[in-house]
């Protein structure tokens, strides 16, 4: 199983969240990515959402980079929130990557969901 890539300095993390599903989630582990309601399961994932803000342009590569070779995909991301305890994760979504105001620097939203079991 991959890991989310160690970016190599500078970015900071801003408008973190971490909620539970309103729903039981089980993730199939296929190229869809498509999430699967399923009755009965017991499992409550975890949703995570922030921004990278001040990220050079090759970590920005390598983030899109992972995200092609890994959506549909469960990876292991270190939550830096949480003393970087290890979630097995899948992309909810495409990161959004945009400038960062004038500079050449980048921002990146990442919306993860806890993989099920």
């Amino acid at each position: 199983m991959n890991t989310f890539p160690t970016l190599s300095q500078g970015q900071k993390i801003e408008g973190f969240t971490d909620e539970y599903s309103d729903d039981a989630v089980l993730i199939p582990a296929s190229n869809t990515g498509h999430q699967t309601i399923t009755e009965g399961h017991q499992f409550n994932a975890r949703n995570f959402s922030y921004i990278l803000r001040d990220v050079i342009e090759a970590d920005k590569i390598l983030v899109e980079n992972f995200y092609r070779s890994n959506k549909g995909k469960h990876f292991l991301w270190a939550n830096e929130q949480e003393d970087y305890t290890l979630y097995e994760v899948v992309f909810m979504d495409k990161p959004l990557t945009q400038l960062d105001g004038a500079n050449s620097r980048w921002k990146i939203l990442i919306n993860l969901k806890q993989a099920g079991v």
